[in-house]
């Protein structure tokens, strides 16, 4: 009974998810729950960076502390990582409790900085492996460690100027780089879509091209200076070199206008949010003075819907789930259905004279879809794990 505890507490180890999804939940309900709450510059404010910092870095962090040393072929976590890192989030939660702005954005700087060594330390500890898409991981990373440091500025030495680099660098470049880049392997890899043989004579890159870590670095780096450009006069030109960036990646990297060979739930949404995704990106600069309302294209169809994707992927594979749940399950058809929703709700709300409303009800439809998100996962995972007691 011993030596099984042992082996069950290293399996947790080197699936570091386990700790860290749950916490992005909690971090996720707790930044919609603030849109309904009366609407000002606070709510505002904390809104992002809560669905930043507490929801989606704990996402990455579980994804990158599972995933990174199986990209590189290196060392799995270690406890004290492991630790640490929920002790950082830990301390974010309470200092953003206590109103204390100036202590949560160190820790926040200290918490990026200490995933950002993860994994450049796998990276250089490799024994083999170094996946095309790893230099859109560590650009999303420096982007991200560049827009906190820009915050430290703004917060620590009253540089007003210096919060709009921390808003594109952190709230969206990070996230924006780290889902793009991941998503050559991800999406591909979920809905079953490979261009076909004869089809491969209309791809534009050449297969040495394409097979280049510089070249993914060099257009990584590219990504990343249409967001440093957005924060000068340049921002829509800006704007439309990331939409043809966006488009070219959707073409090249993830076969999105291919025919998928997995035909169900999982294929249609995320073909669905990732059209949706592109079709955005050419309404940015086309409508640029309500880019922040319809940059929730991408926050509530990327960053909420094609995060739970993966983030449900990664628990029904390693949770070793019944996989046609992400073929034939209604109720993920629902929970995807209502984040659909909740998207064009938000993106749109900027056009009714009940704007305030609109948020409130794509907040509340974004947490109905949630919670069903919750008990679907949990009452599965319940079933197999009395399935594995009755084995034992």
């Amino acid at each position: 009974m011993i030596v099984n505890y042992k082996n069950q507490w290293q399996n947790t180890l080197e699936n570091p998810y386990r700790f860290f999804f749950p916490i992005s939940i909690i971090g996720l309900i707790s930044g919609l729950i603030l849109v309904l709450y009366p609407i000002n510059y606070n709510i505002i404010f904390w809104h992002r960076e809560i669905l930043i910092t507490l929801y989606l870095m704990p996402v990455a962090t579980g994804f990158l502390y599972t995933a990174t040393p199986r990209f590189f072929n290196s060392f799995f976590a270690k406890e004290y990582e492991i630790f640490l890192t929920i002790l950082w989030i830990l301390l974010l939660f309470v200092f953003y409790f206590l109103g204390n702005l100036k202590l949560y954005v160190i820790v926040k700087f200290i918490y990026l900085l200490q995933v950002f060594s993860f994994v450049l330390l796998r990276f250089l500890k490799r024994k083999s492996g170094n996946p095309l898409f790893a230099p859109f991981i560590f650009v999303s990373l420096i982007a991200g460690l560049m827009g906190v440091l820009a915050q430290v500025f703004a917060v620590f030495f009253n540089r007003s100027e210096f919060f709009l680099y921390y808003h594109v660098l952190y709230l969206y470049a990070m996230f924006w780089i780290l889902l793009f880049g991941v998503g050559t392997k991800f999406f591909p890899m979920l809905t079953l879509t490979t261009p076909l043989s004869d089809n491969r004579k209309y791809q534009i890159l050449s297969k040495k091209v394409y097979n280049s870590h510089l070249f993914w670095y060099i257009f990584s780096i590219l990504f990343l200076v249409t967001f440093i450009f957005e924060a000068t006069r340049y921002q829509i030109l800006s704007l439309w070199i990331r939409a043809i960036l966006v488009l070219f990646l959707s073409y090249e990297a993830w076969y999105l206008y291919f025919p998928a060979q997995r035909k169900g739930i999982y294929t249609f949404f995320i073909k669905l949010f990732l059209y949706t995704i592109v079709i955005g990106h050419f309404l940015f600069p086309l409508f640029s003075e309500h880019k922040q309302h319809l940059y929730h294209i991408l926050f509530v169809g990327g960053y909420l819907g094609l995060v739970l994707i993966v983030v449900g992927r990664v628990l029904i594979s390693h949770e070793k789930l019944d996989l046609t749940l992400e073929v034939k399950s209604k109720i993920l058809a629902t929970i995807f259905t209502l984040i659909y929703i909740a998207l064009w709700t938000r993106a749109t709300a900027y056009l009714v004279k009940t704007y305030e409303n609109h948020l409130k009800y794509a907040s509340l439809t974004a947490l109905i879809a949630i919670i069903l998100f919750i008990i679907f996962f949990i009452n599965h995972l319940h079933k197999r794990y009395k399935t594995s007691k009755k084995e034992l």
